[in-house]
């Protein structure tokens, strides 16, 4: 496997052929005129993330949240509880894992392969089981969903808490569907999970590997990429030789394991 990156090009419409890739940055601030500020952060662990604003549009209003949770069967006051256990950096019931991850494959299968996203928006890079630094991000970038934010793959693997950070991630997506953005990573997978440490840390939490199995069928369903304001291009890796257009990603199948054109854009 290639070494682990997230990439943020430019792109116009989708009938026009995808630019090279922009080298990726710590901080990237990309306000409502697309005028880029570049900074860095640092993390608590010693483990750095790729961060930067640009943000996103909701294809579903706030106020709609709590009904469309309530009408698929979770309470928002079990997802608020849920979202504070969390963000304690404590686990979930096995339960609540299958619950959790059921809703949110309900979720995202409504999301294309490309996400239209509007400015601003803050896109965050790989996060791989670093819970601390995702708190870290949420305190500078601000708390959710008062920020729209854009994860950009490998949410779990090589670090200690991937279990914790991945079920957040997706306890806010279920709450906040509009103001929260999760595309997929080469670390989304049933192989390489199993060699990265998700697995081994799922069978030492939860004695069993249901929850990995759970989370692993929410990979598939994540969408490839995310397109902001019309311009600027995000995905998690890179471009693929196979594809030419923005509506050739569109026709990918995606609810499957990571392997070919698909594999180019993940690493």
């Amino acid at each position: 496997m290639k070494a682990d990156s997230s990439s943020v090009s430019t792109s116009s419409t989708s009938s026009e052929k995808l630019e090279e890739t922009r080298p990726s940055v710590l901080v990237r601030r990309i306000d409502d005129n697309n005028e880029v500020e570049e900074g860095g952060t640092t993390s608590s662990t010693q483990t750095t993330t790729s961060t930067s604003t640009t943000t996103t549009t909701s294809t579903t209003s706030t106020s709609d949240v709590s009904s469309a949770v309530i009408n698929s069967g979770t309470r928002t006051a079990d997802l608020d509880r849920q979202i504070e256990t969390l963000m304690r950096c404590e686990c979930l019931s096995e339960q609540e894992v299958k619950v959790l991850c059921a809703k949110a494959r309900e979720i995202l299968m409504q999301e294309g392969n490309v996400q239209r996203i509007d400015a601003p928006v803050t896109i965050c890079g790989d996060v791989h089981g670093q819970f601390h630094d995702l708190m870290e991000l949420f305190r500078v970038g601000g708390q959710v969903p008062e920020t729209n934010y854009l994860f950009l793959g490998d949410f779990v693997d090589r670090g200690f808490y991937s279990v914790e950070t991945f079920l957040l991630l997706l306890a806010l997506k279920i709450r906040y569907p509009d103001r929260m953005m999760l595309i997929r990573g080469n670390h989304e997978s049933r192989q390489i999970t199993q060699v990265y440490g998700f697995y081994d840390e799922c069978l030492r939490k939860y004695g069993s590997a249901v929850v990995w199995r759970c989370c692993t069928e929410v990979f598939d369903c994540l969408s490839l990429s995310a397109v902001i304001n019309g311009r600027i291009f995000c995905v998690h890796g890179g471009l693929s030789p196979s594809i030419q257009t923005i509506d050739q990603i569109r026709t990918i199948d995606r609810k499957q394991e990571v392997f070919g054109n698909f594999e180019d854009f993940l690493e």
